[in-house]
C-alpha cells in the first residue's frame, strides 16, 4: 500500500468534520427544510470527494 501524503490526509479529515457538522445541522430540529436539504448535499460532497482521493490514491 502507498503511503499517502500529510495533505490529503489533511483533507480526508477535515472532510470528515464538515461533514458530520452539515449532518448535525441538517436533522436539528430548529433547521428548515432548504437548509437541511443543501447542508445534505455539503455533507454528501464532503464524504464523497475525499473517499475518491483515498481510492485512487491507493490504486496507483
Amino acid at each position: 500500500m502507498k503511503s499517502i501524503s500529510t495533505v490529503l490526509w489533511f483533507l480526508i479529515l477535515s472532510s470528515i468534520v464538515t461533514g458530520w457538522v452539515a449532518v448535525i445541522f441538517a436533522f436539528n430540529s430548529e433547521t428548515e427544510a432548504i437548509a437541511g436539504a443543501v447542508s445534505l448535499v455539503a455533507a454528501a460532497l464532503a464524504f464523497g470527494l475525499p473517499t475518491l482521493a483515498i481510492f485512487n490514491s491507493l490504486k496507483k
